[in-house]
């Protein structure tokens, strides 16, 4: 299956239809600092850009340290062409 069709599934199941199977890697997710489960947005941010091909940041706003602690993770990308 194309990856189009996997993300429409996956939208379909995370926005529409709960119960629709779909891939759970493709599904929306809500990312937070959670201390709890001892989850942060920077870890989760940094392990899809590890497996990335590209990416396309889309964001409401940004910050000079938001972006200064992912400085050497983007460089990287940048030396493979991502």
């Amino acid at each position: 299956m194309e990856v189009i069709s996997l993300l429409r599934e996956a939208l379909e199941t995370g926005f529409i239809v709960k119960e629709h199977a779909s891939y759970t890697e493709y599904q929306p997710q809500l990312v937070i600092n959670d201390k709890r489960l001892k989850t942060k947005i920077l870890g989760s941010l940094n392990r899809e850009l590890q497996l990335c091909e590209s990416f396309i940041f889309s964001v409401a706003f940004l910050t000079t340290s938001g972006v200064a602690v992912l400085f050497n993770q983007l460089e990287a990308l940048a030396q493979k062409g991502i």
